[in-house]
């Protein structure tokens, strides 16, 4: 399967290589040496985070905010109301306490489903 370039790009990719054949076929039949663990962590920081190119700070979604935390926390695995503890997938989720959606790790609780919701219910009360 995989991705199928199509023939105008297949065409584009030919003269390109054709224009320049030592950079494109230097390492043709030649095994690259291994990269370096220093080199691999310095360019792992260069590029996460604030320093990507991609980054774009608050103004992420909704799922992008909880992959964050959960890169960041872990796995929530117990309740912090009820003390369940996680024994199937998605029992315990990871709820946002102002539910602003901030970037701060001590503003994310776990919570059981159930939690959740009472949680989010009490919560849009108190805003009325």
């Amino acid at each position: 399967m995989g991705f199928k370039h199509s023939a105008e790009s297949k065409r584009k990719m030919s003269e390109a290589r054709s224009k320049n054949p030592v950079i494109t076929r230097y390492w043709l039949g030649k095994k690259r040496p291994p990269f370096s663990e220093e080199w691999k962590k310095r360019i792992g920081e260069g590029c996460t985070g604030e320093k990507s190119y991609l980054w774009k700070g608050d103004g992420v979604g909704y799922r992008a905010f909880h992959s964050w935390v959960k890169r960041h926390k872990g796995e929530a695995t117990f309740c912090h109301f009820c003390g369940k503890v996680k024994t199937k997938p998605k029992e315990i989720q990871w709820a946002n306490k102002s539910h602003k959606y901030l970037r701060k790790l001590t503003d994310w609780i776990s919570l059981c489903v159930p939690c959740h919701k009472k949680y989010d219910i009490s919560h849009r009360r108190s805003l009325v």
